[in-house]
C-alpha cells in the first residue's frame, strides 16, 4: 500500500495550541483537507501534544514540511514529518478473543448446548439415583 505523503505529523505542540491555530499555521502552504489534534480524553490537557495536517496536494505538504519542521509555534519547537500509518490500525477493530487461534489456545470451553463427556456421565448418574 502506498504511503500517503500528503498527511503530516506535527509534534511538540504546546497545550494551548488549538485546532484553528494548527490550521492557520499550515494554510499558507496550500489547501488543507483537515487539521486535527490528537485529543486526550483522560487528562486535563486538550490534546496529546501532536496532530495531523492533511493537504490536498503532495507538493504543498512537502513545502509545509520543509518550512515548518523545527520551527516555533507558541514558543515551542515543533517537529513536522510525513505521517506514518499506525501499527495498531491493522486489525485493531477486532478483539483478541475474536481470533480463532487465540480461542483454540486459551478458551477450551465447549460450544453452548454441548455437554462435556464427564458432565454428561455425572448427569446420567444423577438421573439414575432419582429413579430409585
Amino acid at each position: 500500500m502506498a504511503e500517503k505523503k500528503n498527511i503530516l505529523y506535527v509534534g511538540g505542540l504546546d497545550e494551548n495550541v488549538t485546532q484553528e491555530m494548527l490550521y492557520s499555521a499550515f494554510i499558507p502552504f496550500g489547501d488543507l483537507v483537515s487539521a486535527e489534534l490528537a485529543l486526550d480524553h483522560g487528562s486535563k490537557a486538550q490534546h496529546k501534544g501532536f496532530g495531523f495536517v492533511h493537504f490536498e496536494d503532495i507538493d504543498d505538504a512537502i513545502a509545509a514540511q520543509d518550512n515548518m519542521h523545527l520551527s516555533e509555534l507558541l514558543g515551542r519547537t515543533i517537529k513536522v514529518t510525513t505521517a506514518k500509518p499506525s501499527k495498531l490500525m491493522a486489525g485493531s477493530n477486532r478483539a483478541i478473543w475474536d481470533d480463532d487461534e487465540y480461542k483454540k489456545e486459551h478458551l477450551s470451553m465447549p460450544e453452548p448446548g454441548i455437554v462435556a463427556n464427564d458432565d454428561k456421565k455425572e448427569n446420567e448418574d444423577n438421573n439414575d439415583d432419582e429413579d430409585e
